[in-house]
């Protein structure tokens, strides 16, 4: 007769190499009740190494005018402007728009930033006037602010803050194929690893 296999769900938390501590789920096949039959743990074989290359290509250097358009108008007041954001008293969909925002230039009544097609939907006049406030009175005075509709290949504070949560979350996955918990498990029921119950430890303010 064939074996009934139960699944059980075995909690484990890993923490290293700066990822810090995260959840994950991992999916142990259990024998059904009066059946001592367990399932035999992979070999090593099963493992696949990861490729390393023998060669090590210098980074590609970027054109001119790729450096260029990375650089420049990147400073509001000799900050990014995602910290700029930071200490700007703006809220709501108003912060989201800044957000999607590209800073271009700073004059002494003009602020100028740039925003790609695709999030034109997010301008609004309520917003730009909010952001227009949180600007005015961050640097004491009067000022204008335009956006302008582009396309832009720098990457915006929404951009950036989304690329960190992947880098988070791919330098938590690593970790827990790392843990040797979490091995010793794969290793000697067959469990598999639910990727989407991995989240990175909240990040300590």
């Amino acid at each position: 007769a064939d074996t009934q296999v139960d699944t059980q769900t075995v909690p484990e938390k890993s923490q290293g190499n700066g990822a810090g501590e995260a959840d994950l789920t991992v999916e142990v096949p259990v024998a059904a009740s009066g059946d001592n039959t367990r399932e035999q743990a992979p070999g090593k074989d099963s493992v696949q190494e990861p490729e390393t290359s023998s060669q090590n290509s210098p980074p590609p250097v970027p054109s001119a005018e790729q450096s260029q358009t990375i650089t420049s108008g990147a400073h509001f007041n000799g900050m990014p402007w995602y910290e700029m954001i930071e200490q700007l008293e703006v809220k709501g969909l108003a912060r989201e728009l800044a957000m999607h925002c590209i800073f271009d230039s700073y004059t002494k009544d003009q602020v100028k930033l740039f925003i790609n097609e695709s999030d034109q939907h997010l301008v609004s006049d309520s917003r730009k006037a909010a952001i227009k406030t949180a600007i005015e009175k961050h640097v004491g005075s009067d000022c204008r602010v335009d956006i302008e509709i582009a396309d832009v290949s720098e990457e915006s504070p929404a951009q950036r803050r989304q690329r960190i949560e992947e880098e988070r979350l791919a330098a938590t996955k690593e970790s827990m194929l790392a843990s040797e918990g979490v091995n010793d498990l794969i290793n000697e029921f067959g469990a598999s690893l639910r990727e989407s119950s991995i989240q990175p430890a909240a990040q300590e303010k």
